[in-house]
């Protein structure tokens, strides 16, 4: 039985800064398989592959993350988080979401200028994959034709095509861009291009252009375990690609549940008045 894990929006955000460290780490993608320590084989699909369905969340008790690889060291967020290399153009633009202000907390940017708070934009896909919302599951539902993504979180949809098509010309730019897969022996490697840049990556201000090309490669190491290596490559907000891992754990018998956080004037009564 699933149990209740409904709690306000700002409860979320400071509980992130201890259970989303994991999000952001910076490590350099590599096979965790011979950490496993599950007695329980990968289930495969009828073609073969690893069959990565079911609902899946960050580790947040001790014992799920003593369970992770010993090699995977995780890193703070925020101010003190990684380096991402930022070009002067998103640096500039970092600066000015982290002036300080009555809207700022110790935990994020200027909430008045959150587009996901103050503004109901829909999160970017990386902000998704790197976990920033650790008490929001995910379910995988893995077709041969087509991988779908299923997000709690404000019923986010992700849509992977593994039919063999490529990115269409032109790109129309959308919330979540254009997914294509395809494996790489017992990884999926999942290609996103074409998204809008009106959203940030992270509550944290990192910002980014409709340039941004992210790459996930996901592997299931164990039985209860999914890693998923993600870079992120933008000419225009990044010197040098972002690389980092993400660890989440599966969730026998969950389901996904409606969660619709992004209504008109979210913020007011949880963050104060915010102006629009």
């Amino acid at each position: 039985m699933r149990k209740c894990l409904m709690v306000p929006v700002f409860s979320i955000m400071a509980v992130t800064v201890v259970f989303g460290t994991a999000a952001l780490a910076q490590a350099a993608p590599k096979s965790a398989s011979s950490n496993s320590s599950s007695a329980v084989p990968v289930p495969r699909t009828a073609e073969g592959k690893p069959d990565l369905s079911g609902v899946w969340m960050a580790p947040v008790d001790p014992g799920e993350k003593a369970s992770l690889p010993k090699w995977y060291k995780p890193a703070p967020r925020g101010n003190a988080s990684p380096p991402w290399f930022l070009t002067p153009w998103a640096q500039a633009q970092y600066d000015y979401n982290w002036n300080p202000t009555p809207g700022t907390n110790a935990h994020s940017a200027r909430l008045e200028l959150n587009p996901r708070y103050s503004h109901c934009v829909p999160y970017n896909p990386a902000e998704l994959v790197m976990g920033t919302r650790p008490f929001f599951p995910f379910e995988i539902i893995q077709l041969p034709k087509k991988i779908v993504l299923l997000y709690e979180t404000d019923a986010m949809v992700r849509q992977v095509y593994m039919d063999g098509r490529e990115h269409p010309k032109p790109l129309e730019l959308t919330w979540e861009g254009n997914s294509i897969g395809h494996w790489e022996g017992d990884t999926l490697v999942i290609d996103t291009l074409g998204m809008r840049d009106e959203n940030w990556l992270d509550d944290d201000g990192h910002v980014h252009s409709d340039q941004l090309h992210m790459v996930e490669r996901i592997q299931r190491i164990d039985h209860d375990t999914l890693q998923t290596d993600l870079t992120l490559e933008d000419p225009k907000a990044l010197k040098k690609p972002f690389t980092t891992t993400v660890f989440n754990k599966l969730r026998p018998n969950w389901d996904i549940r409606e969660d619709i956080r992004c209504t008109e004037n979210i913020s007011k009564g949880i963050y104060g008045e915010i102006e629009q």
